[in-house]
């Protein structure tokens, strides 16, 4: 019996679990904006811009006071040094390029595993991103992966962000399942795990570099190095808990 076997859900976190290649920030954000129309701002201008507000949005995520209050690129961009004072075209431009950048790619091999995935169990999303949700439901369609889901939770279009339960309450109530039957799957042992065991839902941590987990670090029920993982019987390494 394979470890999902245990569950009739599974909720994924999306960057490093089955997107990669994501915030590409120091890529050329000029040319992105360029190609969208801008042309008031300069070169150095657009990226002093992105780098303060990716600098922002870390900063504002590391501290954990706003968990529950967490902005929306747009409204961090309106109260920016750099640029609150720029026209709302422009901020919103900004926000464009920005997102273009954050947004990874879904390979073809991580979406077959979802599809097979999907052929035994329901599955759903909870992920922290910081751009509009556009952009990573348009990477889902280019994929072939965007009928897959049954509940999509992106933190920006609810002002918080993992490890807040708010998310992993609305996902869960969303797939009207009791918690003991549903396992959420991520790469960060302090949002993911952590979240999850809050939530008391079971969890599985991609632990793609095989790094040792803190001792002080909340314990997965499962450690993998690749969602694919998943689909086979006897899995590689089991962490404990439930």
């Amino acid at each position: 019996m394979r470890f999902v076997d245990r569950f009739d859900v599974l909720l994924l976190d999306m960057g490093n679990t089955f997107m990669f290649g994501c915030d590409r920030f120091s890529e050329d954000v000029a040319a992105t904006y360029a190609a969208l129309g801008g042309r008031a701002l300069s070169a150095a201008q657009v990226r002093g811009a992105i780098d303060a507000l990716h600098a922002g949005l870390l900063a504002l995520g590391r501290s954990g006071d706003r968990d529950d209050s967490f902005p929306r690129v747009g409204e961090h961009l309106a109260d920016l040094p750099a640029t609150r004072g720029l026209p709302a075209a422009e901020r919103d431009l900004l926000a464009q390029t920005f997102a273009l950048h954050e947004v990874g790619t879904i390979g073809p091999f991580h979406a077959d595993v979802l599809r097979r995935l999907a052929e035994t169990h329901r599955l759903g999303v909870i992920s922290n991103v910081w751009s509009d949700s556009w952009v990573f439901a348009a990477e889902f369609r280019r994929a072939g992966i965007d009928g897959l889901f049954d509940t999509v939770v992106f933190s920006s279009d609810h002002g918080s962000i993992k490890p807040s339960l708010r998310l992993f309450d609305r996902a869960v109530e969303a797939m009207a399942c009791e918690r003991s039957r549903v396992v959420y799957i991520g790469d960060s042992l302090s949002r993911d795990v952590a979240g999850a065991a809050g939530a008391g839902i079971a969890s599985v941590w991609v632990n793609a570099s095989g790094a040792s987990r803190p001792g002080d670090a909340p314990r997965p029920d499962l450690e993998i190095r690749c969602l694919s993982e998943l689909l086979k019987d006897g899995p590689r390494t089991q962490s404990g808990g439930r």
